[in-house]
């Protein structure tokens, strides 16, 4: 379909008013799991496609989804140091926030989400010897605390899921994705990235 995958950092570079000079697609991957360094790198490096991986940095383990009760996930490891070093200098990789311990934000004080928002990127920033400057709410939840945060902590780029205009220019606090899941066959993967997804869902 002709895309050109582009980080956060490269949309800083082309500038958001040159965004429609090509057919730019950005794919994003939140938690980071150590699968996004043994199998999404070698898949990124076969396509020379590009990617944005939100990593949290206070867990070894997708204890959000584990630890839950009543219906809990399988067990997922998070990038170990050493793998998240590796992806942070692959030029098809940009690393962004993603809080340290995965919750949601607005469940929780403005001095907890300070926390949880501030200290997962010093200790990204600290780990990849690299500005951060993109930063994915857990489950898409904020609000305008969040927002105001992510901005004082020097965020350009922060995506949410379904919430936020449908123009990414109208709040770059609150970006809307399109998300895919294993249950997304071919059609429905056309469909969600052939152009006017977001402005034809209900």
């Amino acid at each position: 379909m002709g895309f050109e995958t582009i980080t956060f950092k490269d949309l800083e570079r082309i500038g958001l008013n040159k965004r429609f000079d090509k057919r730019y697609i950005m794919l994003t991957f939140d938690d980071g799991y150590q699968d996004n360094y043994d199998l999404l790198l070698p898949l990124l490096e076969k396509y020379q496609f590009k990617a944005t991986i939100y990593v949290v940095t206070g867990e070894n383990h997708n204890r959000w989804d584990h630890a839950v009760l009543d219906n809990p996930d399988k067990r997922f490891e998070l990038l170990d140091i050493d793998s998240l070093k590796k992806l942070a200098q692959s030029p098809l990789i940009e690393i962004g926030g993603h809080t340290l311990t995965h919750p949601r934000l607005n469940q929780l004080t403005e001095d907890q989400q300070r926390e949880e928002i501030i200290s997962n990127k010093e200790r990204l920033e600290e780990i990849i010897n690299q500005p951060v400057t993109t930063f994915a709410y857990p489950y898409g939840d904020h609000n305008e605390v969040s927002k105001k945060i992510v901005s004082e902590a020097g965020y350009q780029y922060t995506v949410a899921t379904n919430s936020g205009p449908k123009a990414i220019h109208e709040d770059l606090n609150q970006i809307r994705r399109i998300a895919i899941f294993p249950k997304t066959d071919t059609f429905g993967l056309w469909r969600k990235i052939r152009g006017n997804y977001t402005f034809r869902k209900k």
